[in-house]
C-alpha cells in the first residue's frame, strides 16, 4: 500500500517540494518534482540516489540545460487541434532541440556516467525536423521564400507587381505639375492597396478612389485608376500567398505530430535528468549527506528541512538513535522545546531519504519503512461536527488498522484533548497494543505513565528535549536516556505569577506524587545533569584534541627548523675555520694554529653528531624524484652508489653523501611540471667576477659566497678577474681555487677570454 496523502501533508512533505520548486529554472524539472513520492522499493530509491550522485557531478558544466518554458508552452498547444500556431512557435521548438543536442552532446563528452548515461540515450533530437524548420523558417520568425515551390513562383510574381505600381506611381509623383495635387511624394498602403498623398482638389488633376481620409481632412490617400486592376492582382497575389504559408505551417505541425510519441519520450527523459540537475544544484547551498538504509536509524546533527530553510544558521540539529530491537520511543519536556520538531524532523527526513534525496545531516542511517503515518496537529473539524479529540482518535483508528512491522508511527501528544488520567491511561494502552505487534512508534508526551511505559519495556526508549530554566530558553537538542519535564510551575514563576498560586500548585503535587515517582524524578534529574556535561565534555574533548593537533604540528615544524638552522650556522662556522687554516699557513706568527685545529675538529664533531640526527631519505632508488631541503630544489636520482648518490640537480649533475639526502620523495605526477631529464648538454651558462683591487682574505671570503649563489642558480662555468699587477692576487686565489671541493677545475683564460687577467673556473 502507498503512502497516505494526509500523511504527507502532515509532515510537510508538499511545502518541502513546493520550496525545492521555488529554485528550479526549468519547468520540467519541476513538473517531475511534483509528481514525486516517496518509493516503495529499496533498490528503486538507490537508484534514484545513484542519478543525483552523478548529477553532483555535471550540475555546473559550463554548458546549461536549454530553458524550457517556451517549448511547454509549445507542446500544449500541440495538445489542442484548435491551437493557431505562429511561425515563431516552430522556431521555439526547432532551438530547443537544438541546444538539447548541443548539452547532450557535451555532458556524454566531458563526463563518465553510469547511470544518467541511459537517460541521455533516450534523448532525440529530431534532426530532420529541425534541419526542415530551420530551412523555412528564418531565426526571426519569417517565412523563407523558397520554403515550397509555389511560394517561390508567388513572390517572384508579388516581386514583379510591386514593382510595375511602384514604376506606374513614382511616373505620376514626378509629373511637371504633381506639385498642385500632391501633398507629399510617398508611396503608402492603405486597406491594403497601394496609395499616394493629395491635397483636397486632387480631382481636377487625376482619377482615382479614395482609400483613405486623415484627419484633418487636408490629406486623401489615392488609389490612382490606372494601377487599380495592377492592385487587384498583388492583392489576389497576397491573398494565395497567405494560403500557401497556412499550407507550410500545416505541413511542419503535422510532421511534428508524426513524432509526437517520440517527442513525448524524449521530454520525459529531459524532465528527469533537468530535475536531477536541478536538485544537485539546490543541495550544493547546503551541508547535506547521502543516507544509508540499515536495521536501525542513527542521525548525527540532523536538520529539519523547513527549519533550515528559512533560520539559515539558526537551525539547530538534533541527534535520534533508534535501535533495530527499539519500538517504542518517547520523547518528553516542556512546551516550545521542540519536541514536536524533533518528531517531524524524523518523519519527513524519512520520507526524503525515501525519495533518493540526500538529508540535512552530518550521518545518517534509516531504516527503509514501507508506511509512515503521523498523527500531528490539530485535526478538528466543523463540518463533520468532531472535537479534537474525536477527529484525533478517527485518525488514530486508521493508522492502527493500516500500519505493520514495516511502518513508522509517529504520534504528538498521544492521548490530549479529554481527561488527563484517562487519556493517558488510553495512550499507554495504544503504545502497548503497537509495541507487542513490533510496530516502530514514536510519540511526544507530558504524561508520566507514558514515560514510565517506556522506561519499563526492553525495547523502549526515551529522549528529553534540554530546556534551560535559568534563561528560560530551549536548546532544541535531545538528550537520550533522559526523562523530559513539563515543569508548568518553572514556567508559572518566570511570568511572575502569584506565589500563592505556585506554591499551593506545588503541594498539591507532592501530595498526590508516590515515592516511585519521587525517586524516578531524582533519578532522571541526575540523568539529565549526567547528559548535559557528558555532552559540553564532548565538545570540549574535540576542540582540545584539534588544539593538540595543531600543537603538535607547531612543535614539530619549529624543531625542523631549528634543527637547519643550528645545522646551517654550523656549516658555516666550519667553512670559516677552514679560511681560517688557510689564512694560519700565510701568517703562521699572527694565529695560534692549534686553536684553530681545536675549534675545527669540535665543530666538525658536532656538526657530524647534529647531521645524523636528522631523518635523511631512505631506499631512494634509480630515477626517483626528491625534494631537497638545503639547496630548496627538486633532483632526480641517476645512479646510487655505496655511501654517495649521484642526482641531477635541475640541470647540475653532482654527487651527495646519503647522509646529505634530508628533503623528501615526491609524486612522479610533479616531473611534469617541475623538472624536466635531458642527456642533451645545454649550452654552458657564464658569470663573471671582477676582484681587481681586492686583498686576498676579501677575495676568498667573496668568492665563497659567489660561488654558492653560481651553483644554486645553475652556472656551470664562471669567470674571475683579478688583473696581472703583482700575480699576489692571482696565486692566493689560485690556492683557494685548489681547497675549495665545489671547483672541478681552473684554468688562466685565453687571449680572447682575457688572458693572465682571468682565471676560468669549472665547477
Amino acid at each position: 500500500m502507498s503512502m497516505f496523502s494526509n500523511d504527507l501533508e502532515i509532515l510537510e512533505f508538499y511545502k518541502f517540494k513546493d520550496f525545492l520548486s521555488k529554485n528550479f529554472n526549468s519547468v520540467f524539472a519541476e513538473s517531475k518534482l511534483n509528481g514525486l513520492k516517496p518509493y516503495n522499493n529499496e533498490q528503486e530509491t538507490i537508484l534514484m540516489q545513484n542519478y543525483l550522485l552523478e548529477a553532483f557531478e555535471i550540475c555546473n558544466s559550463e554548458v546549461s540545460l536549454p530553458y524550457d518554458k517556451d517549448l511547454n508552452t509549445f507542446l500544449v498547444k500541440l495538445e489542442d487541434k484548435f491551437s493557431v500556431f505562429e511561425l515563431n512557435d516552430f522556431i521555439v521548438f526547432s532551438n530547443f532541440f537544438k541546444q538539447l543536442g548541443d548539452y547532450k552532446r557535451h555532458i556524454l563528452d566531458s563526463f563518465n556516467m553510469k547511470y544518467l548515461n541511459k537517460k541521455f540515450s533516450d534523448i532525440s533530437t529530431f534532426k530532420e525536423l529541425t534541419d526542415s524548420i530551420s530551412d523555412k523558417i528564418t531565426n526571426d520568425g519569417k517565412i523563407k521564400n523558397n520554403a515550397s515551390e509555389t511560394l517561390y513562383k508567388i513572390r517572384k510574381l508579388l516581386h514583379e507587381v510591386n514593382g510595375n505600381i511602384k514604376l506606374q506611381l513614382n511616373k505620376l509623383l514626378n509629373q511637371s505639375n504633381s506639385d498642385k495635387f500632391i501633398r507629399d511624394r510617398i508611396i503608402t498602403m492603405r486597406n491594403n492597396r497601394f496609395t499616394v498623398m493629395c491635397k483636397p482638389n486632387f480631382r481636377q488633376y487625376i482619377k482615382g478612389i479614395i482609400q483613405d481620409v486623415s484627419d484633418s481632412k487636408q490629406t486623401y490617400y489615392i488609389e490612382p485608376s490606372s494601377i487599380v486592376e495592377a492592385n487587384n492582382r498583388f492583392q489576389q497575389l497576397k491573398i494565395e500567398e497567405e494560403t500557401e504559408i497556412l499550407r507550410i505551417v500545416k505541413e511542419i505541425r503535422d510532421s511534428i505530430l508524426n513524432y509526437k510519441n517520440d517527442i513525448d519520450f524524449t521530454v520525459n527523459a529531459f524532465s528527469e535528468i533537468a530535475y536531477f540537475v536541478e536538485t544537485a544544484k539546490f543541495y550544493k547551498s547546503y551541508k547535506f549527506v547521502m543516507p544509508n538504509f540499515t536495521d536501525e536509524i542513527n542521525l548525527k546533527e540532523i536538520h529539519h528541512p523547513l527549519l533550515l530553510f528559512n533560520k539559515k544558521e539558526g537551525s539547530v540539529p538534533i541527534d535520534l538513535e533508534i535501535g533495530k530491537n527499539e519500538k517504542t520511543v518517547v520523547i518528553s519536556g516542556p512546551n516550545t522545546g521542540g519536541k514536536t520538531a524533533s518528531l517531524k524532523s524524523l518523519g519527513l527526513n524519512t520520507l526524503i531519504a525515501k525519495c533518493g534525496l540526500p538529508v540535512f545531516a552530518d550521518f545518517a542511517d534509516f531504516i527503509y519503512f514501507d508506511k509512515i503515518f503521523a498523527d500531528i496537529g490539530d485535526h478538528q473539524s466543523i463540518l463533520m461536527d468532531f472535537s479534537t479529540f474525536s477527529s484525533h482518535m478517527l485518525n488514530i483508528k486508521r493508522i492502527i488498522d493500516n500500519a505493520d512491522e514495516n511502518s513508522l508511527i509517529l504520534f504528538d501528544e498521544l492521548g490530549t484533548g479529554t481527561e488527563p488520567k484517562e487519556g493517558a491511561y488510553l495512550a499507554v494502552s495504544i503504545l502497548k497494543y503497537l509495541n507487542e505487534k513490533r510496530i516502530t512508534t514514536a510519540v511526544t508526551t507530558h504524561f508520566s505513565e507514558v514515560k514510565h511505559f517506556a522506561i519499563s519495556k526492553d525495547n523502549g526508549i526515551i529522549y528529553a528535549v534540554d530546556f534551560d530554566y535559568e534563561k528560560f530558553i530551549p536548546s532544541y537538542k535531545l538528550l537520550k536516556g533522559v526523562e523530559g519535564k513539563s515543569d508548568p510551575f518553572i514556567v508559572a514563576k518566570k511570568l511572575n505569577f502569584p506565589e500563592e498560586i505556585i506554591n499551593y500548585s506545588i503541594e498539591l503535587a507532592k501530595q498526590n506524587q508516590s515515592l516511585i515517582e519521587l525517586s524516578l524524578e531524582e533519578i532522571n534529574e541526575m540523568k539529565s545533569q549526567i547528559a548535559k556535561k557528558l555532552h559540553m565534555l564532548r565538545e570540549k574533548e574535540q576542540v582540545l584534541e584539534e588544539k593538540l593537533k595543531q600543537i603538535q604540528l607547531k612543535e614539530e615544524n619549529l624543531n625542523k627548523k631549528l634543527n637547519k638552522k643550528e645545522t646551517d650556522l654550523l656549516e658555516e662556522t666550519y667553512m670559516l675555520l677552514n679560511k681560517a687554516r688557510s689564512m694560519v699557513k700565510r701568517k703562521p706568527k699572527s694565529i695560534n694554529i692549534e686553536e684553530v685545529e681545536k675549534n675545527l675538529n669540535k665543530t666538525s664533531k658536532k656538526l657530524n653528531e647534529l647531521k645524523s640526527k636528522r631523518k635523511t631519505l631512505e631506499n631512494v632508488k634509480e630515477n626517483d624524484l626528491i625534494y631537497l631541503e638545503k639547496y630548496k630544489k627538486q633532483a632526480r636520482i641517476l645512479r646510487v652508489e655505496n655511501k654517495n648518490v649521484f642526482v641531477d640537480l635541475e640541470g647540475i649533475k653532482v654527487s651527495i653523501p646519503k647522509t646529505e639526502l634530508v628533503g623528501r620523495k615526491l609524486e612522479e605526477k610533479s616531473k611534469k611540471n617541475k623538472i624536466k631529464i635531458t642527456d642533451r648538454v645545454e649550452k654552458i651558462r657564464k658569470s663573471e667576477i671582477v676582484l681587481v683591487g681586492k686583498t686576498v682574505e676579501e677575495a676568498e671570503e667573496i668568492l665563497d659566497k659567489y660561488f654558492d649563489e653560481q651553483i644554486l642558480s645553475g652556472t656551470s662555468q664562471v669567470a674571475v678577474i683579478h688583473g696581472r699587477g703583482s700575480g699576489k692576487l692571482k696565486k692566493g686565489i689560485h690556492e683557494f681555487l685548489k681547497k675549495d671541493p665545489r671547483v672541478a677545475s681552473f684554468r688562466i683564460a685565453e687571449s680572447k677570454e682575457g688572458g693572465q687577467a682571468v682565471t676560468i673556473v669549472n665547477f
